[in-house]
């Protein structure tokens, strides 16, 4: 069987909380044919494992030999898959490792050959790294949106199945703009997504990311309508007890907030993604 990201079974051998063992587990994948498009494309994923480890003189040896093997493929459809898998995983090297400037050319190579080979899934992933290494914010999203772009009108599963998360990533860029009402489109495209897909998790955090927007938006009524839905759910999330709080402090009802906020500050005070600031005002106004 041809190993891919297009099939299920490859994308779980995957394991991003614990990298090490996905490294051991692509190794024992490897076989004694070191020139077999398989084989370089697990090169490839190893030389990842190791990045995301920082590695990163050991992920470029192993990118490498990639290179260095390609051109004994026998077919060039081989040779353009390994190519753009090599070109993505340098630049997710070079990402990690701080410095953008030299990943941007290998993704713009990976998208350029895998466009050109209709390999969609790769070119959306491809498209989707060169958005995150462009510090023009008009750049990076004109880059995500044709990102989504293609996952919305790809034939491939694979592909379609990116339109989540990219939504939701151009969701918040507007949004970080101030551009609510257009924040709110994407989130809805995501929503749709995630729902489509059908896992739990990601669709509660699509419902909380249009809760979130209608509070920006200063609609008030129509978040707290999702947002008691969803803690009445039982999911003890804090991030949910914060924005009903918010919520009910901008409407001036404190003492309704204030429980809230306490909830959401005893969840969240050991949350690494949360801020002093944002947890010391959490604090102050569950005491309030």
């Amino acid at each position: 069987m041809r190993l891919s990201f297009s099939n299920p079974w490859y994308k779980s051998t995957w394991n991003f909380s614990d990298v090490a063992a996905t490294e051991d587990h692509f190794r024992g994948m490897l076989t004694a044919d070191e020139a077999s498009p398989d084989n370089l494309c697990l090169q490839t994923q190893i030389a990842r494992t190791l990045g995301l480890r920082n590695r990163f003189d050991e992920a470029h040896a192993a990118l490498d030999n990639v290179d260095a093997v390609v051109m004994q493929l026998a077919t060039t459809v081989d040779a353009i898959e390994v190519k753009v898998r090599s070109h993505l995983e340098r630049g997710r090297v070079y990402r990690s490792s701080q410095r953008a400037a030299e990943a941007r050319p290998h993704f713009l190579a990976a998208t350029d050959l895998a466009v050109s080979a209709q390999l969609d899934e790769l070119a959306v992933d491809a498209m989707h790294m060169v958005a995150l290494v462009f510090d023009d914010p008009t750049e990076s999203l004109a880059w995500s949106e044709k990102a989504l772009a293609l996952a919305l009108t790809s034939e491939d599963p694979a592909a379609r199945n990116w339109d989540a998360s990219l939504a939701n990533n151009i969701g918040w860029t507007y949004h970080d703009a101030g551009d609510f009402d257009q924040a709110m489109v994407y989130f809805r495209t995501a929503l749709a997504a995630r729902e489509r897909l059908g896992d739990p998790k990601p669709i509660h955090v699509g419902k909380w990311m249009i809760a979130r927007t209608h509070r920006s938006l200063h609609q008030h009524a129509e978040a707290l309508a999702i947002l008691h839905v969803l803690d009445d759910a039982g999911n003890e999330d804090g991030y949910v007890s914060e924005e009903l709080a918010e919520n009910y402090e901008a409407l001036n009802q404190h003492d309704t907030a204030r429980p809230y906020f306490h909830r959401a500050w005893t969840k969240l005070k050991d949350d690494s993604a949360v801020d002093a600031p944002r947890l010391q005002r959490l604090q102050t106004l569950s005491q309030a």
